[in-house]
């Protein structure tokens, strides 16, 4: 009858109460351990976090002080230089970001066509004063004629009038 019982509480699943209570302890303990390293590793953790002054005797010594900034360097004084001619540089005189003077030469321009421009305007300019000098020369010439033709004409008009009479 032992068999027959034991084998009746195996299939019911009675009479095993004894047995569940070593796990019970087993975990309860694997839970104390776990809560303990938890407690122990927070407490590191605010140790860790707490702040620490280094203290040191005063002394006397070399200050080095740094200055940082952000943005966009401004001059105090910004002046827009400007050209009067339009041409090809010939020479650049200064530099970016170069302190300069007033009436300090900047540039030079390379005047080979402004030369050139000068040229065909002095040489349109002696063609115009040629022109005037032709039209004064056919002005005299056709003043003379007029003379001429003037005096012919009066004297054509006096020799008619003394036939008349």
């Amino acid at each position: 009858m032992p068999d027959t019982k034991s084998e009746i509480e195996a299939k019911l699943g009675v009479g095993h109460a004894k047995r569940h209570l070593p796990k019970l302890m087993l975990w309860g303990g694997v839970a104390v351990v776990v809560a303990g390293l938890g407690f122990w590793w927070m407490q590191e953790a605010e140790e860790r976090a707490q702040v620490r002054y280094i203290t040191t005797d005063a002394a006397i010594g070399d200050l080095t002080v740094t200055v940082s900034a952000t943005g966009t360097i401004e001059p105090t004084n910004l002046v827009e230089i400007s050209s009067e001619l339009s041409s090809t540089m010939a020479d650049v005189l200064v530099d970016y970001n170069d302190t300069v003077a007033a009436g300090q030469v900047l540039a030079r321009l390379d005047t080979i066509q402004l030369d050139a421009q000068l040229a065909v305007q002095i040489a349109s300019h002696a063609a115009a004063e040629a022109q005037l000098t032709s039209a004064k020369a056919s002005l005299l010439e056709a003043e003379a004629d007029f003379e001429i033709v003037r005096q012919l004409d009066e004297r054509v008009r006096m020799s008619r009038a003394r036939r008349r009479m």
